[in-house]
């Protein structure tokens, strides 16, 4: 026995010399995944939006923006607050929103340089209390491209193990700089000319990169002649200025000026009708106009003409359409598409939402903001007719304050939203007539035994509760949930007119349906107004909503699905799961850790044919049906992702697929409100 004992010591120190610390291989506990926490955590970041990302001076996004971070920068977060990094670009510091940023990793995979004076140990492990392999010399240069913890992997002089990241610095990646860019110089001359494709214009910079001061703003659709190349980067000179511009945002311009088709002419002609009109070619035998609701997708044709103009109407109001056109000559097409072309349509009337005396002498207009609208005009009437009183040149206003009232008049308001497009100006119709009475000394509005939400869980339901009483009838009472900027969300708030002095908060509880929330932060809000006009915000509680745990995918993904959580009318019956189409023999994976609890191997028992039944932390249980085999047994207690089952087609079944339900105190849920 002694002998055996031995024999297995040494085979164990044999493999871990060989192959270097077994653990290492299968990332066990690996702190470098590439998957962003709930938690934003220190690291590197790559910006995704492709309008950029704005470094600020402070946490908000009222801050004042040092720089904007174009799409694919990489960035190194050496501090977190709330959702929002602090990190260097340039010799700009600042912070930048994690929201709008990939998370890469606590460390990138690279070339890294020694930085410990008395050199670096090589450890067996990641950790000091492992055998030392030997000592790599400062300013060494490693490649590591496995991290465990503070520790990276790597080789030096044919010994393979771990070494501390506090004493290396990343070499070979350019932090801050874009994923354009290599990090070896490249660079070419160009001599072409190239036109401007970013519609709100492009920067030339004195230098290569973001962070140099703009010199010029290249109009959008302007040709300019690149006479270098590098890094993605294009020299070039415009108004007697020469400088950068980030290559991207130009597209080559070909020698034939008839190879691409060229968009003139664009404008809105009433509220469901626009023009659109381009440069047509001399071998062209007709065009092709085609339209979508996006820029780069989804476009259908919906015109064959062999003039160059057409007049698209039937239109939705209050909304955009891009547009798309492509020549032919026969049946070929006939050089490249046109450029998308945006073009708007006109506004509905604008609904003025409330309008009260918010003093002795001044008076608060709300209104539903409108969209493509370059401002507003506000009347107003005290019985001798409308008169304008205001022009707001701003579309992102949504309230106005009107001062030096006669508090002893009645004042009557309406309002239009106007559009300007190609040097003429588009109205819409005027609002609803708004009155504000006389004014009063404030009265009384008070709410008790009012319920106040705080944290609470996706799906999960909450009760509303609470007693507003008013020394004068209620005119107006607002119940619902906004946004944390105060904008009501669609669909979860609900107006009533009570019309008494009192009004019970629970009879509105079934219209704002808290279950149906995503995950988020949120204000659950309750307004009042009375007969006199007073108004007074009883309720405005800011709450979260958190996620349910993690769960994963027990098989195939979100294409897989064959039939959805909810009513299905080709069956005539309500689903309480999602079916995931596989092939059968497919390894179904537990979703969460947990208990298995029940299992059933008798595929005639149940429509459910052959299931599992788990259950996990926090009231959840999962359900897997339809299975053709089982793995596992009542009483197991599984990890995430453990093998318990096989897809098949047992019970109710019309062909191999996974029933899978999510269970939260005994009732269904949708599975899709907890999976990735």
């Amino acid at each position: 026995m002694k002998k055996l004992l031995g024999f297995v010591i040494a085979l164990i120190f044999i493999l871990t010399t060989v192959i270097g610390y077994p653990m290492a291989y299968f990332d066990v506990g690996n702190g470098n995944t590439v998957e962003a926490a709930s938690n934003y955590s220190k690291g590197y970041y790559k910006v995704t939006p492709s309008e950029g990302l704005n470094l600020r001076k402070k946490a908000t996004t009222s801050s004042k923006s040092l720089t904007v971070l174009s799409k694919g920068t990489r960035l190194k977060v050496t501090k977190v607050k709330s959702s929002w990094g602090y990190t260097s670009h340039g010799s700009k510091k600042g912070w930048v929103s994690l929201k709008y940023a990939k998370y890469l990793g606590r460390y990138l995979d690279g070339k890294y340089k020694v930085t410990a004076d008395e050199g670096l140990r090589l450890r067996k492990g990641y950790s000091t209390s492992t055998k030392k392999l030997t000592v790599i010399p400062y300013k060494t240069v490693l490649t590591i491209t496995r991290f465990h913890g503070d520790w990276g992997r790597t080789s030096y002089k044919g010994k393979t193990g771990w070494v501390s990241m506090e004493y290396v610095s990343l070499k070979s990646t350019s932090i801050g700089d874009s994923d354009n860019n290599s990090s070896q110089s490249t660079s070419s001359s160009d001599d072409a000319k190239y036109k401007v494709i970013a519609d709100v214009g492009l920067c030339l910079r004195k230098g290569r990169g973001t962070s140099y001061d703009r010199i010029a703003v290249i109009p959008y659709k302007k040709v300019i002649e690149v006479t270098k190349s590098k890094n993605g980067w294009a020299r070039t000179t415009y108004r007697g200025k020469t400088g950068w511009a980030a290559k991207k945002y130009l597209k080559k311009v070909s020698e034939d000026n008839e190879m691409q088709v060229d968009i003139t002419k664009k404008k809105m002609l009433s509220k469901r009708k626009v023009y659109l009109k381009w440069k047509g070619f001399k071998k062209a035998t007709k065009y092709r106009v085609y339209r979508s609701k996006h820029k780069s997708r989804g476009y259908e044709c919906i015109r064959i003409t062999k003039k160059t103009h057409i007049t698209n109407s039937g239109l939705a109001e209050d909304d955009s359409y891009y547009y798309k056109v492509r020549a032919y000559r026969g049946k070929k097409k006939y050089g490249d598409i046109s450029d998308a072309e945006r073009i708007y349509t006109g506004s509905e009337f604008v609904d003025l939402d409330v309008a009260v005396r918010s003093g002795k002498t001044t008076a608060k207009l709300n209104w539903n903001e409108e969209k493509f609208v370059t401002g507003y005009i506000i009347f107003r009437s005290s019985g001798n007719g409308y008169k304008r009183i205001e022009v707001i040149r701003d579309k992102d206003h949504s309230s106005y304050k009107d001062k030096g009232l006669d508090p002893d008049e009645r004042y009557s308001y309406k309002i239009r939203s106007y559009r300007r497009i190609g040097g003429k100006t588009y109205y819409s119709n005027l609002s609803e007539e708004n009155e504000v009475g006389k004014y009063e000394e404030p009265s009384k509005i008070t709410i008790s035994n009012v319920t106040k939400p705080s944290t609470l869980r996706v799906s999960q339901a909450f009760t509303l509760k609470g007693k507003i009483k008013s020394e004068y009838k209620l005119k107006k009472v607002y119940v619902g949930i906004c946004t944390t900027k105060g904008k009501w969300k669609k669909g979860m708030h609900v107006t009533r007119k009570p019309g008494k002095k009192t009004f019970k908060i629970s009879s509105v509880d079934a219209l704002i349906k808290f279950d149906e929330l995503s995950s988020g932060t949120y204000r659950y809000k309750v307004k009042a107004v009375d007969s006199q006009g007073y108004s007074k915000r009883l309720v405005y509680k800011k709450f979260t909503v958190k996620k349910n745990g993690k769960f994963i995918w027990p098989c195939g993904n979100r294409s897989c699905i064959t039939s959805y959580f909810g009513y299905r009318a080709i069956f005539g019956d309500y689903h309480p799961a999602i079916d995931i189409g596989v092939p059968t023999g497919t390894k179904i994976h537990a979703s969460r850790k947990g208990t298995v609890i029940v299992t059933q191997s008798n595929p005639y028992a149940s429509s459910y044919g052959k299931y599992v039944i788990i259950e996990h932390s926090g009231n959840y249980q999962t359900l897997y049906a339809h299975c053709s085999a089982l793995k596992c047994s009542v009483g197991d207690k599984v990890s995430q992702g453990e093998t318990i089952a096989l897809v098949g087609m047992t019970g109710n079944a019309t062909g191999p697929h996974l029933h899978f339900e999510v269970r939260y105190n005994g009732v269904k849920q949708n599975p899709l409100n907890y999976l990735p």
